[in-house]
């Protein structure tokens, strides 16, 4: 680190990632998510990006049976989850897009109203990577655990 305030490399330009962990750094940025444990990379023409899957819960839904699982966050207690948020990481530089899947979420629409711009639509995901966009498997996983 000492070497680096004298480097020649260093510009006006330069930039320093604190969180270069992709989960580390989408937990940081919304903390108000939960977060599949499995983040798969996609690989495009020019770049390599990381999706993974956000969740919303709650566990204050009425008439619904209560469950816990454990997220990339820790085990939470909910009655409620949906997979309304698709976060797409760019490898090389770390930019972070939130693009919303399941806009009949009333809680990501909420989030959305108070952070205003800060959430996508799914259709101003490129094409690239919605082709590759998948069931994600904490869900799968948390819904096999009710019906069983």
């Amino acid at each position: 680190m000492k070497k680096s305030f004298f480097s020649t490399n260093i510009t006006t330009e330069s930039k320093i990632k604190f969180h270069r962990n992709i989960s580390e750094r989408v937990q940081k940025i919304t903390p108000f998510l939960q977060l599949d444990k499995d983040p798969y990379l996609v690989i495009t023409r020019d770049r390599f990006y990381w999706i993974i899957d956000g969740y919303t819960l709650s566990n204050k839904y009425p008439v619904s049976k209560p469950s816990v699982d454990h997220f990339q966050s820790g085990t939470q207690e909910f009655n409620y989850i949906r997979n309304s948020v698709k976060i797409v990481v760019d490898a090389y530089d770390g930019d972070v897009d939130y693009y919303i899947v399941d806009p009949k979420d009333p809680l990501i629409m909420a989030y959305s109203n108070a952070y205003p711009g800060f959430f996508k639509d799914i259709a101003d995901m490129p094409l690239e990577l919605r082709q590759h966009l998948r069931y994600p498997r904490d869900l799968f996983y948390a819904q096999m655990k009710i019906f069983c």
